[in-house]
């Protein structure tokens, strides 16, 4: 139809001004702005589809309601604080786990019931008198009930004890299931005493586990597998200090 109408138009010499009214303006305005506009739109859509389909999709693999909940969170004092001598205590020393003077070896096979926090408030030099040291469950009030911690590291420091400071420590109370010496303890109730130092191993097994969970890479496993555990001894050097912390594994 268009090449019609231009063999039409060129026979009359008083009619050139149809031509660029009516051909040359409409075909320009129609492919600049049908055409490439719809175009550029759909290829668009696609690629923002699948922009925001690869950012949000692991986000409910680790959480779908607020921040993210680490495995074992629900054993958090289930038992109450154990009163020091009820229960054995096992402790690192020497690159082995030692209960109460007997070596259990490198490896134990635990299962934890509870875990509970301590603090002790301590002037922080090594040449400081055992006295100067206090406890509180809590972070906030000493076990004596009366005395706040803050109050208590205002003390040390008015002593000469610039850094006196807070410490945590956790206790982990549940059973030995296997040890790597044979030992009477196998199937008993104990509490495992972390340091420091042990208590950042223990956080990084619940986050690590809680990760591995939610991405998938532990199959047939959940939060409450969490509670079955290896625990290991092993040598740490701190400047010129070498001390012996806990590591934790999955079973």
């Amino acid at each position: 139809m268009a090449l019609r109408s231009r063999k039409t138009v060129k026979e009359p010499v008083q009619e050139p001004v149809q031509e660029p009214v009516q051909e040359p303006v409409q075909e320009p305005v129609q492919e600049p702005v049908q055409e490439p506009v719809q175009e550029s739109v759909q290829e668009a859509t696609p690629k923002t589809q699948a922009v925001s389909t690869k950012k949000c999709a692991p986000t409910p693999a680790v959480s779908q309601n607020g921040p993210m909940q680490l495995v074992l969170e629900s054993l958090e004092n289930t038992i109450p604080q154990v009163p020091f001598g009820t229960l054995p205590i096992v402790k690192p020393n020497q690159g082995s786990l030692v209960c109460d003077g007997r070596d259990l070896g490198k490896v134990i096979e635990f299962t934890l019931l509870s875990y509970n926090s301590k603090y002790a408030i301590t002037p922080n030099e090594n040449n400081a008198p055992s006295n100067l040291c206090a406890f509180s469950y809590d972070n906030e009030v000493l076990a004596d009930g009366v005395t706040s911690v803050a109050s208590h590291i205002e003390f040390l420091v008015s002593e000469g004890y610039a850094k006196a400071t807070s410490k945590m420590y956790l206790e982990l109370v549940g059973i030995i299931d296997d040890t790597e010496f044979d030992s009477e303890e196998i199937g008993n109730m104990v509490v495992l005493s972390l340091s420091p130092q042990s208590v950042k191993q223990f956080f990084r097994y619940r986050l690590q586990t809680t990760a591995k969970i939610a991405m998938g890479k532990i199959p047939d496993f959940d939060g409450a597998n969490a509670a079955k555990m290896t625990v290991t001894a092993r040598k740490q050097t701190f400047g010129t200090n070498t001390f012996t912390i806990m590591s934790f594994q999955n079973l």
